[in-house]
């Protein structure tokens, strides 16, 4: 729904276990200044760990991962901007898949 700001990603199979990753190009990492990211339903900012930065050419590219909250099975990665200054473009989604 575009007027709420949220996007959300249906992760299908997660492995037990498992992790949950993303990429893109971030203003910040500081994303509780700008952002809500949740995975099932949980805050999961303060949860990250940063798997790849890349900074030049005034673009911040990263990628961040978490097995915090993750569940077997389906799980649904969400974003919300909450600051209209601030902005990020996602590149990637990833997770640890199961064995089907």
């Amino acid at each position: 729904d575009q007027s709420s700001h949220w996007i959300f990603f249906n992760l299908k199979n997660v492995a037990d276990e498992g992790t949950v990753a993303f990429c893109g190009d971030f203003a910040s990492r500081d994303f509780a200044d700008y952002a809500l990211i949740v995975l099932n339903q949980e805050e999961i900012m303060d949860k990250l760990d940063v798997w790849l930065e890349s900074k030049t050419l005034g673009i911040s590219s990263a990628c961040f991962a978490t097995t915090h909250n993750v569940i077997k099975g389906d799980n649904v990665l969400g974003f919300r901007i909450t600051s209209g200054s601030n902005a990020m473009s996602l590149t990637h989604v990833l997770w640890t898949p199961g064995v089907q």
